[in-house]
């Protein structure tokens, strides 16, 4: 237990970060503020000090610049493998079921896309949990889709059909 020197309250040291020990500071220790003050105060202080948070930020950033990205692209592959599990792994058009080549589709236009919802469709399906109106299809079939209306797949099932049917 720990009392935090910001809102002085005790706490167990799970609520406090801790600090592993460097060459300067050879023993590790606890924050003297409880995660949530520090989170506060953080939040002041860059409120107060936006350029020295970007320049810190920035620094951070060329610093860390791999790890970051690799934490990006695997972030967005679990968001993309999620969103793929809950609307199907196979093309709803063609069949295609090679993961690389599947995509998520509106089935019917949306009324306005914000450049939000562009850039980060898979984030904003899990947001909304995952609504309806959605269909899993493959690049081909969806980029047809797309530029022509429908997709030839679709088109050739439905000549098909009407030929069984007179027949």
């Amino acid at each position: 237990m720990k009392q935090c020197s910001c809102c002085k309250e005790i706490k167990p040291l799970s609520e406090f970060t801790y600090i592993k020990p460097t060459p300067k500071r050879p023993y590790g220790r606890y924050h003297s503020h409880c995660k949530s003050c520090h989170a506060k105060n953080e939040k002041e202080w860059v409120r107060n000090n936006y350029r020295k948070a970007q320049a810190r930020w920035k620094k951070y950033y060329q610093k860390h610049k791999e790890k970051i990205k690799e934490k990006s692209k695997e972030y967005k592959n679990n968001l993309r493998e999620a969103a793929l599990d809950h609307y199907g792994r196979v093309c709803a058009c063609c069949g295609e079921s090679q993961i690389e080549f599947l995509t998520i589709d509106h089935i019917f236009p949306p009324k306005r896309k914000t450049n939000r919802e562009r850039k980060d469709l898979y984030g904003w399906l899990k947001r909304h949990n995952y609504p309806s109106g959605f269909q899993t299809l493959c690049w081909n079939c969806n980029m047809a889709k797309g530029i022509y209306g429908e997709c030839p797949h679709c088109k050739r099932h439905m000549i098909e059909e009407s030929t069984e049917k007179t027949n």
